[in-house]
């Protein structure tokens, strides 16, 4: 089961001499047979995360599994020992169809088959789950993303392999054999590891660090992979981790909910291992309940980040490049008048966004700062081009304009209403709203109402709905709604209705 030291089983197994009793079956460096036995034995392998993560097309995965599956035949046809042992967690996501192939292969080579098995408690299990995944740059809160489904994984190898073969056991260092995973391990399979030789890896991070991470990857994700990729965020992770002593822990509050939803998967899985899973449940210090909590610990931690990014500037090697890169950062943090919107990012990322709308956001944007005459220029070029080749609306920062517009509803920072350029109803409106010279909310004029439709307003896709960065209905000053296009604007104050003048 993943999350209960199997890194660092194979990892040490892989690196000891192979002896009569025992051989690990050497196929990779990393010692994890996950990849190669389920790409091979799947019936579905273009589905695993391995594959997709590595955007293999079919004809690659075709070609990988033709040449592993020779390297495992090899690898089993050398075997001398009286054991050969393979590990993989993904194993246990094969379905008994699937386990029964694997068996079928096994058998060619072996004359019986013992399976080991440790078996994590459930909240135990999922932080450990979630924490693996924030430092992989996989951002689910969800509880339901995390939780083990005890049955499902295991009671399959049970059919298919004879319960008597398959020994589950829980994941306890109190209970372990020498109090660790490795330790017990060896002494299940009878190989005797020196101390000196244990291999530890993937250990756990701190609480701090885990925040920082998950703020990092949800606002800062990986724009292109390279072969540096995993390195370079070993390298991160490290670094954080260095900052804080907390160990992530979900709060009593929200252990018991997963609990409650999962209840009859772990009494079946307490019934088969005939020991509890109970788990002590208090609350400490960080415990979290939501995203909220891991933002604000991450915040918390702004202090000790900038001693750490200052400390790495002070060993840099101060050359004229390195002194221009500081500079930018400076510039950067210090600008009033950023060329793109968080908001603005959000949408040009956004794999719904079309031609015309990533090329309104560019021309909008350089205008606001001053850019006029890159944005003409871009403008007469491109559009044009996107008129022809895609058939999308001109985007008209120069000509003539019958503007209307309405804020119809302000709840709960939540403004709605709609713009429209009669003279180009196909013509999507990208507005801003402020109130005391400060822009709350920005966006398009792009959402369907049947209201609007129905009373004739363009084609009824000219509404819109922003979540404003403060509540308006605080305020006395009215608010501003400006056509950025146009460099219109409609003033409206809330206690004197919301239609625009």
């Amino acid at each position: 089961m993943p999350k209960t030291g199997s890194s660092s089983i194979q990892q040490t197994f892989c690196g000891l001499v192979s002896n009569e009793q025992f051989h690990y079956l050497e196929l990779g460096e990393s010692g994890n047979h996950s990849v190669l036995i389920y790409s091979l034995f799947s019936k579905d392998p273009a589905s695993y995360h391995a594959h997709v993560k590595a955007n293999r097309s079919a004809v690659e995965i075709s070609k990988f599994n033709g040449v592993n599956f020779g390297e495992l035949k090899k690898a089993m046809q050398g075997v001398r020992s009286e054991n050969v042992i393979i590990s993989g967690e993904d194993i246990m996501f094969l379905d008994a169809n699937e386990l029964l192939e694997l068996k079928k292969f096994l058998f060619e080579y072996v004359s019986s088959i013992q399976v080991i098995a440790y078996i994590r408690p459930p909240i135990s299990f999922m932080q450990s789950a979630f924490q693996q995944n924030v430092k992989e740059g996989d951002l689910r809160f969800g509880i339901s993303e995390y939780r083990p489904q005890y049955r499902n994984w295991f009671e399959k190898f049970d059919s298919v392999f004879g319960r008597e073969n398959v020994l589950l056991v829980k994941f306890d260092p109190a209970s372990l054999f020498g109090g660790d995973v490795v330790s017990d391990f060896s002494s299940r399979v009878g190989v005797i590891v020196e101390p000196q030789n244990y291999i530890r890896t993937n250990e756990s991070i701190t609480l701090e660090a885990v925040a920082m991470l998950y703020v990092f990857h949800r606002l800062c994700p990986e724009r292109t992979e390279s072969s540096n990729t995993y390195k370079n965020n070993q390298i991160l992770i490290a670094a954080l981790s260095k900052i804080g002593t907390r160990k992530l822990k979900f709060s009593s509050t929200l252990s018991r909910t997963i609990l409650g939803t999962i209840s009859a998967d772990v009494k079946w899985m307490e019934l088969r291992l005939g020991v509890g899973l109970t788990e002590s449940l208090p609350d400490s210090d960080g415990s979290i309940s939501s995203e909220e909590d891991l933002i604000a610990i991450a915040l918390e931690c702004s202090d000790d980040l900038i001693r750490l990014i200052s400390e790495k500037i002070r060993l840099q090697l101060v050359t004229p490049q390195a002194m221009a890169d500081w500079i930018r950062l400076l510039r950067n943090q210090l600008s009033i008048d950023p060329i793109f919107s968080k908001k603005q990012i959000e949408r040009l990322e956004s794999t719904s966004i079309q031609p015309s709308d990533m090329l309104k956001e560019l021309v909008l944007s350089l205008s606001r700062v001053g850019y006029h005459k890159a944005a003409g220029n871009i403008q007469a070029k491109l559009a044009p081009l996107l008129q022809a080749g895609f058939c999308a609306p001109t985007i008209s920062t120069g000509c003539e304009a019958n503007l209307q517009g309405s804020i119809d509803v302000c709840i709960d920072r939540s403004i709605m209403g709609w713009a429209l350029d009669n003279n180009r109803p196909s013509n999507k409106l990208a507005i801003e709203i402020s109130q005391a010279q400060r822009i709350i909310a920005s966006g398009i004029a792009d959402q369907f109402r049947q209201d609007l439709a129905d009373a004739g307003v363009g084609d009824g896709f000219c509404a819109f709905v922003l979540k404003a960065d403060i509540d308006p209905a605080e305020g006395d000053a009215p608010l501003v709604l400006r056509v950025i296009e146009f460099k219109k604007e409609f003033q409206v104050r809330l206690r004197n209705g919301l239609k625009l003048e």
